[in-house]
Order: C-alpha cells, then structure tokens, then sequence
C-alpha cells in the first residue's frame, strides 16, 4: 500500500469514527430512531432500522 493508499485509508476511517461516534450519542441520549438512521448511513442500506 503507498502512502497516498494509506493516507486515504486513514480518512476514511477516521470519518468512519466520527460517525459511529455519532450513533453512539445518540443511543446514550435515547434517540434509538436517530441511532439506527445514522448507523444505516454508516453501513449502507441493508442496515436494518428496525
């Protein structure tokens, strides 16, 4: 992997993070609805919201 592959790979990640952080808070404060929509834009449609 050369270092732009690795640099990107790191962004990614890093906005993969931020947005499991995201659902995450959202359960803490009780939003579960909130919770599963933003896990579903994480992980694509197949993601059950239910």
């Amino acid at each position: 992997m050369d270092a732009a592959r690795k640099q990107r790979a790191q962004a990614l990640l890093r906005a993969a993070s931020r947005e499991a952080s995201v659902a995450i808070d959202h359960v803490r404060q009780g939003r579960n609805g909130e919770a599963l929509k933003a896990w579903r834009a994480l992980f694509g449609p197949k993601f059950p919201l239910s």
